[in-house]
């Protein structure tokens, strides 16, 4: 029949190239959640120097005011007002800096536990899942090296790390806020 659609089977692949697909995947992923790890920790290390350079500046410009210099008296106010605002903003881009790679680093994960979750409803010989017919073969398990909990524990450092940024960035805005 004309509508028959011709498969070459010398054309469909074989397990080791599905296999070698998406472990490719998945170690793009971990290259994307690696280089968004990277730049959160340049930038908050950069954030983290920015805030305390001018919380240096804060402690001067007090100093300043305990000890009646030159400029007057409003003007130093409204310099301690301006580098508040200052340690402010620097935290809430932190904060959204944090976040944002956070959300990223999370997609990232949501799309390995897609592919673990494609590869594991793969089916082949009789009724056995991929993975399984994969130890057969010689191939370790898509992530986590067969073990379940190991591929859970290897996403809490990109996740709390972020988050205990976060962290550290609001009860700096809440120690601002007191004072």
């Amino acid at each position: 029949m004309a509508d028959q659609i011709q498969i070459d089977e010398q054309r469909l692949p074989t397990l080791q190239d599905i296999y070698g697909s998406y472990r490719l995947y998945l170690n793009h992923e971990h290259s994307l959640i690696n280089q968004r790890l990277g730049w959160n920790f340049t930038i908050q290390g950069f954030l983290f120097t920015s805030y305390t350079f001018a919380l240096n500046k804060v402690a001067d410009v007090r100093v300043a005011l305990s000890q009646g210099a030159m400029l007057g008296v409003n003007e130093l106010k409204a310099a301690l007002h301006e580098l508040h605002v200052l340690l402010f903003v620097i935290a809430v881009v932190g904060i959204c800096a944090s976040a944002s790679i956070h959300v990223s680093v999370w997609g990232a994960r949501l799309s390995m536990n897609e592919l673990r979750r494609r590869w594991s409803i793969l089916k082949c010989n009789e009724g056995k899942s991929l993975e399984e017919v994969s130890f057969s073969h010689g191939f370790p398990a898509i992530m986590g090296g067969g073990d379940p909990h190991a591929t859970k524990l290897g996403f809490h450092a990109p996740a709390l790390l972020s988050i205990a940024v976060m962290i550290a960035w609001l009860l700096l805005i809440v120690d601002g806020l007191r004072h």
